[in-house]
């Protein structure tokens, strides 16, 4: 969980645009509260993730100082999400999946990294796609619903889905067995230099199909 959201805070930051910069946490609060400012609802819920330890270039991305607080940043990552941040919709989707900073919340979490993965984001395609297949913590494992996710994150060129989705219709594993669609996802799992789709491609072209 904890490491889950260090890696996105770290993408956070690199799509946050520069707003107050210098302004105060209390600022910040006041801007997402009574100005109902996304960017500082969401700078605010970074914030609070990162927990004071900021660098000179997550101040100039308008990152603050706080306390690591895992609740108020979920609160205010809602917030953003409910004003339309669209970066906020991974980031509070994980926190309800993962149950980070209040009770855990697999429907609606799964609704929103579904959206950003729907929208065109395919490393959240490819995580929930992980997810499903591990069934991490109170999400169930179902094959089914990880091939969904890795065949519309291989659409969108994520070569790590083209390679899972292969796999699971080489094994048949949630979908119906299919050498042919097996071998058509690691040939695009190839062409995103994935040395493993290369060689299972390899395979499945040497015995025909």
């Amino acid at each position: 969980g904890l490491i889950t959201m260090k890696k996105l805070l770290v993408i956070g930051l690199a799509l946050v645009a520069s707003i107050g910069y210098g302004a105060t946490l209390q600022e910040l609060e006041n801007q997402c509260r009574q100005k109902e400012e996304a960017e500082a609802c969401y700078k605010a819920a970074l914030s609070y993730v990162d927990g004071g330890n900021i660098s000179e270039t997550d101040r100039k991305d308008g990152i603050v100082e706080a306390p690591q607080d895992f609740a108020k940043a979920r609160f205010f990552m809602e917030e953003a999400y409910e004003l339309g941040s669209s970066d906020a919709t991974v980031i509070f989707g994980t926190m309800l999946m993962e149950g980070i900073g209040g009770p855990v919340d697999i429907p609606n979490g799964e609704l929103l990294l579904g959206e950003a993965c729907e929208n065109g984001d395919s490393y959240t395609c490819s995580q929930l796609g992980k997810k499903y297949t591990k069934g991490e913590g109170s999400l169930k494992k179902s094959l089914k619903n990880a091939a969904k996710y890795y065949e519309l994150g291989c659409k969108l060129g994520d070569g790590d889905s083209c390679l899972n989705a292969g796999r699971q219709y080489y094994d048949g594993s949630g979908v119906l067995q299919s050498y042919v669609k097996a071998k058509e996802y690691f040939a695009k799992a190839c062409e995103a230099d994935i040395e493993s789709g290369c060689s299972q491609y390899a395979e499945l072209n040497k015995k025909g199909y």
